[in-house]
């Protein structure tokens, strides 16, 4: 079985990141565009590791991209397609070759590398992934609760199944 850990660190006082979570505060939170939400707030460190191997390791990422990438990837995975998360920030894409039971992780460093990173199986990586959306929106619906009534957070909202 392969171990999947996907999560994301509060910023620290005083740190770069925390600046882009404070600048909340002074907006009106169900009013902050896509385009802000995306690219420009909730900075933090993220770390991904599939398979024993580390495929995010504390890059400094937009919490909220991240996370609507995540979706996508997991929405494409359940319907047994491939898929794939590139970032903002930097030229890497992961890839997830959907293998049926299992999925291959490919890892494209600044369009140049290529390799595969792991194999992993779907349940767990699905798993992770819903966990991470989820752990995303309660924590920036739970600092700043008009944020819940945002259309983009909204997207991130558990959904009953």
């Amino acid at each position: 079985m392969s171990v999947i850990t996907l999560t994301f660190d509060s910023p620290r006082v005083g740190a770069g990141a925390a600046e882009s979570w404070d600048k909340v505060a002074g907006l009106e939170a169900g009013k902050i565009r896509e385009i802000d939400l995306r690219y420009k707030l909730f900075k933090t460190e993220v770390i991904f590791e599939a398979g024993g191997v580390e495929l995010i390791d504390g890059f400094r990422l937009t919490l909220v991209d991240l996370a609507l990438g995540v979706m996508t990837a997991v929405e494409r995975l359940k319907s047994e397609e491939d898929s794939a998360i590139s970032f903002t920030e930097s030229a890497d894409v992961i890839y997830f070759d959907n293998l049926g039971d299992i999925v291959q992780v490919r890892y494209l460093v600044g369009n140049r590398v290529e390799r595969v990173v792991a194999y992993v199986s779907i349940a767990e990586l699905l798993k992770a992934m819903h966990a991470f959306v989820k752990n995303v929106y309660e924590r920036l619906t739970t600092d700043f609760p008009g944020l819940a009534e945002n259309p983009v957070i909204q997207r991130l909202a558990p959904r009953k199944h």
